[in-house]
């Protein structure tokens, strides 16, 4: 998982795109089964943290 640079999109609000390679769409709400969840969850904290800053 490497993440894109973070960029701003049409509605000029920033955006950062990471892919979870294999992943279902609703992994990030099985964190009690899929290990790469926790990573997802860890992430968006830490995004939402920083915004509301």
């Amino acid at each position: 998982m490497s993440p894109l640079p973070l960029g701003e999109s049409k509605a000029r609000v920033p955006v950062e795109y990471r892919c979870f390679a294999g992943q279902v769409h609703p992994f990030v709400l099985l964190a009690g089964l899929i290990d790469a969840a926790h990573d997802a969850r860890r992430m968006i904290g830490k995004r939402l943290r920083e915004a509301f800053a």
